[in-house]
């Protein structure tokens, strides 16, 4: 389904407002950093969003603290399509708690892992409706919360968390999974495992797992929040980073020298000042020269890079280094601000406690956001968002061979619709709600919003099988 969309933005004067008309495509000259409008959520979330991933088809997954999407249960888990619109055609009933990271399948179906006892305990395996995978069979599962998973090309997974068995097995906060739902008994044959919990999981390219976390030791060797492992869960030899983090390390992301960026509340590393990000070399030293003059002024709790090495972070920060930068800033690959990036006044809408949990970027040059906040360059996204991910080339998009044409009519505070198809039109608040519906008759009509109060609204319609929003500001 096409989605374009419009932006009309009135301005109040001295005499009567002023209605000004700029239509963008889905190809349309789009700044990286900005909204990405045609992902519309309505009011969104009733709670934190933890994790979110893509199947192949775009659809997305989500898992959080949340019980509800758009007034509607959903309790912690939900599917979404590309636009931003429940996919109901997944019928998970939800968990009976927090969900605190997902993962979708090859297959269409997904993993689901938390603090949650139902449908089973802490960990699920979905089919690609919803229902609970009956070829996955955990036992007793982990005894306590999954925080973090990752998949391997074979179809096992690995899980961290705060676990110290799985099914009856003495796992210390990792486990790796088989394609049926065991404990694979040849990962992790190696002593007492990690004294604390493990908050994320990067398997690299060559298949060594780099895992990152609150402990401070692996089978009482001193691993401050960090390890890299061999594939079979022994600890990597080649890989030493000293005594590490003084704090937590909440995520990691690979980069293309074969080491790793690692994000979290620490602000020591080896004993070195290095506050809430740093990049260690393929043998676990610390990269000195990152990042470049960008340090963030507050925990990094989730990141993403690119094959060229520039960076996604984001968190609970409000500057990095001398830029102000609420809760999301893209680096360049030599660690300094990436200004082509233009984040505006960033997430806000939880004061001190908007954070940024998940990132994750997705073909076609977007980037999906997760986590609490309630707005973004003050347009409202209640935990989750789409930003444009890179500068695109403005293609115009008024042209007569369009199914639809919209003209404005300043100074009256109406626009009119042009096409030659029947249509419904739905006219809805910046919380997602109707308060306009009408129908559409060729050759034209009129929407008038004139005497709305200030704010913004969207003007939704179908022209010949293709969805349009029109997004409105009244100032």
């Amino acid at each position: 389904m096409a989605l374009k969309t419009v932006h009309i933005v009135m301005r109040s004067t001295t005499t009567l407002p002023t209605l000004f008309l700029l239509c963008i495509s889905s190809n349309a000259s789009a700044q990286a950093g900005e909204p990405d409008y045609s992902f519309f959520t309505g009011n969104g979330f009733d709670g934190r969003i933890w994790s979110i991933d893509t199947m192949d088809d775009g659809r997305i997954l989500a898992g959080g603290d949340f019980t509800n999407f758009q007034n509607t249960a959903a309790p912690h888990v939900i599917r979404l399509w590309p636009t931003g619109e429940r996919d109901m055609s997944f019928a998970f009933p939800g968990t009976d708690t927090s969900a605190r990271a997902v993962a979708c399948l090859p297959t269409g179906g997904s993993l689901v892992g938390g603090y949650f006892n139902s449908p089973s305990p802490h960990l699920v395996r979905l089919l690609e409706n919803g229902s609970p995978d009956p070829g996955f069979d955990i036992g007793a599962g982990p005894d306590s919360a999954v925080l973090t998973l990752a998949l391997l090309e074979d179809g096992r997974c690995i899980v961290g968390g705060r676990f110290n068995s799985m099914d009856g097995q003495p796992r210390s906060r990792l486990a790796r999974i088989n394609v049926d739902g065991s404990n694979d008994p040849e990962f992790l044959q190696y002593g007492s495992g990690l004294n604390g919990e493990v908050r994320a999981i990067a398997v690299q390219s060559d298949g060594r797992i780099v895992v990152g976390g609150g402990f401070t030791m692996y089978d009482g060797t001193v691993c401050g929040g960090l390890i890299r492992l061999l594939p079979d869960g022994q600890p990597d030899p080649e890989f030493v980073a000293g005594t590490g983090s003084n704090a937590t390390v909440w995520c990691i992301a690979e980069s293309s020298d074969g080491g790793c960026f690692v994000g979290g509340e620490f602000t020591e590393w080896n004993g070195q000042p290095i506050a809430f990000l740093a990049h260690l070399l393929s043998d676990g030293s610390l990269d000195s020269a990152y990042p470049n003059g960008a340090s963030p002024n507050g925990p990094v709790l989730a990141l993403s890079s690119t094959s060229d090495d520039r960076l996604l972070m984001g968190g609970m920060f409000t500057a990095v280094g001398t830029f102000p930068r609420n809760r999301i800033a893209r680096l360049l690959p030599n660690g300094a601000m990436d200004a082509t990036f233009v984040t505006g006044g960033g997430f806000g809408g939880f004061s001190g406690y908007t954070q940024v949990c998940d990132l994750l970027q997705s073909q076609g040059d977007r980037v999906y956001v997760a986590g609490r906040f309630g707005n973004y360059q003050n347009f409202y996204v209640n935990m989750l968002c789409r930003l444009h991910n890179e500068v695109e080339v403005a293609v115009p998009d008024q042209s007569g061979d369009q199914p639809a044409r919209w003209i404005a009519h300043p100074g009256v505070g109406k626009f009119e619709l042009f096409c030659n198809s029947e249509a419904e039109v739905e006219v809805l608040d910046a919380m997602g709600r109707c308060f306009l519906r009408s129908m559409h008759r060729p050759p034209s009509s009129i929407v008038d919003i004139g005497a709305r109060a200030a704010g913004m609204y969207f003007i939704s319609t179908s022209v010949a099988g293709e969805r349009m929003t029109w997004r409105v500001h009244h100032e």
